[in-house]
Order: structure tokens, then sequence, then C-alpha cells
């Protein structure tokens, strides 16, 4: 569960399915035995961590990951993902999380063989141009419930 720090009353979005849930709801969870709880680190989503490495932390993984959430083609949410370096590694982008998006390998071939083309407009807005020239906004930016 992603829990916002503006309080108890703002639902927070479980991890596998996206949907909302109180704090109150989580804390019944946690009451129940047998119950297994693994915490992690805060994420803070407004940074921009990177690696010198062409393979990205698991850390830069999941920031990726909790703001994007599914492929960000458009019209596509899959979630079984590669993660694609926006400008190529080899052509100088960085593996940064402003430089990487969640695409499902049919569409990560799509743009790296063939002439869709995409940008970011700002973390978790996409502009994509098809083929045809015709542009698609794909927004994966975080919205309350």
């Amino acid at each position: 569960v992603h829990l916002d720090t503006e309080g108890p009353d703002v639902p927070g979005l479980v991890d596998n399915t996206w949907s909302p849930v109180l704090v109150e709801q989580v804390r019944q969870w946690c009451e129940q035995a047998g119950t297994k709880v693994t915490v992690k680190p805060v994420i803070d989503l407004n940074t921009n961590p990177s690696t010198e490495a062409y393979r990205p932390t698991e850390a830069i993984r999941e920031q990726v990951r909790l703001r994007d959430g599914t492929c960000v083609f458009p019209g596509c949410h899959r979630r079984h993902v590669d993660l694609d370096h926006i400008i190529p590694f080899d052509s100088g982008g960085p593996t940064s999380v402003e430089n990487l998006a969640m695409l499902c390998r049919r569409h990560h071939r799509a743009k790296t063989h063939g002439t869709w083309r995409y940008g970011v407009v700002e973390p978790g807005l996409y502009e994509w141009t098809s083929p045809t020239g015709i542009t698609y906004l794909v927004d994966r930016r975080r919205r309350r419930p």
C-alpha cells in the first residue's frame, strides 16, 4: 500500500491492484493473525535518482513503476514491462527516473525498431507520435482516487 503524507483520510493505493484503500483498512489487515508486513523505504517521487550504469538500480526501477504503473504506450495497460531509455543510453541518455519509462515488450520494439517516437512533457506525461504523424498524450501522473 502506498500512502500519501496528507493524512489518514486520504486513501492510499494497493500496490498490485492500484485500488484505493483507507488507512483504517490497512490497520485492520495488519491486526489479523498471520499477516506478513514488509516495510520499504519512503520514495520521494519528486527526486530524479540516476546511475552511470545502463541497468537501473532497484530504487530507480521502483520509482518509475510507481510513477507510470503500466506501459505508457497509447491505450496499453500491460504491467509486465521493460524500462526504456527515452533518450537512448548510447546517445548520451542517462539511466535516471526522468529518462526511463515503462514499455511492454511489443511497444518497446515498436519504439526501438519501428517509427513510433515519444518524449516527456513532464514526469508521467508522455507525447507519442505515430508513423503517420498523429500525436497522442498519455498521462500517468498520479491522481487522488
